[in-house]
């Protein structure tokens, strides 16, 4: 099968570690796999490798820092320079390869309290962590992925930049993401100067393709291809608009819910109809979807 019109990202945060999905994946032209250090109870480097070290290669393999064991049994967040470097150290040691991008992970978990400065000086010292990391050949490129942007838009927008730029910003995208995040996500994206094909979105469905939502909502007006689309597939193709990224992380362990998901990225978006939605985000007046899509 041909590779998507836009590209996917295998995600392994709810995906079974199995080499049956991930060559799946690969027959049906999905190149990009995402991991993370903490993924799997710090175990998804290790599994990764172990059950498809040969097929790592053929993926353009992104995986993330940020997240560590805590003395407790727990999980912490931390930028904290000298782990950082650490755990990046063991993600190429562990894969047998430099990774194509590795993300800092949420960064906003350990700055949203605090003075500006003082949040601004942690994160630009983080951020000078992965670009040395790239620069030594532990990972191709760097970029930031963030589940709720706004800190650190508050952060960068004080009137100070960042002494190093990601070349990769990671954010959620979908019909699902809040307004206020989308919001964000594009200011983000602005001040860290990363165009559209370098944005990356996640969590299009919000982690769940059955819950009751998706059977309320009509998204076809938002659509322009001809012919019945199931909901799942107009949302996964509208994860590309809203706001605009180049692909989109998804979760999948059915083979045939990958397939669907490449047929999606294939369907063409009302151009018009995704700018006023778009202009209702900006304006923080959407309303629930049901009412704005089902009249």
């Amino acid at each position: 099968m041909r590779p998507p019109d836009r590209r996917i990202t295998l995600g392994l945060y709810r995906t079974r570690h199995s080499r049956g999905i991930l060559e799946a994946a690969l027959d049906l032209g999905i190149r990009d796999l995402d991991t993370a250090h903490n993924y799997a109870d710090f175990a998804s480097l290790t599994l990764l490798a172990g059950v498809a070290a040969d097929l790592l290669p053929q993926f353009f393999l992104s995986t993330k820092v940020g997240f560590f064991p805590s003395p407790t049994g727990h999980t912490e967040h931390s930028l904290d320079p000298a782990r950082l470097r650490e755990a990046m150290e063991t993600t190429a040691e562990s894969l047998g390869r430099a990774p194509d991008v590795v993300f800092l992970h949420n960064p906003e978990r350990s700055i949203r309290q605090g003075p500006h400065r003082a949040a601004h000086d942690l994160l630009a010292a983080a951020c000078d962590v992965m670009r040395d990391a790239a620069r030594s050949g532990l990972c191709v490129e760097w970029g930031i992925s963030t589940w709720d942007p706004r800190s650190l838009v508050r952060v960068l927008d004080h009137g100070r930049g960042l002494p190093a730029s990601p070349a990769h910003l990671m954010h959620r995208s979908g019909v699902l993401a809040g307004a206020a995040v989308v919001e964000a996500s594009e200011t983000l994206a602005d001040l860290l100067d990363v165009a559209p094909e370098q944005r990356w979105g996640m969590s299009p469905f919000a982690g769940d393709t059955r819950a009751p939502f998706w059977d309320t909502v009509n998204l076809a007006p938002l659509l322009s291809s001809p012919g019945h689309h199931s909901t799942v597939e107009t949302a996964f193709r509208l994860a590309y608009e809203l706001p605009q990224v180049g692909r989109v992380a998804v979760s999948a362990n059915d083979p045939e819910h990958l397939r669907q998901l490449v047929e999606a990225t294939r369907l063409d978006v009302d151009r018009a109809a995704a700018d006023r939605y778009r202009s209702l985000l900006r304006a923080r007046r959407l309303p629930k979807p049901k009412a704005l899509l089902s009249r």
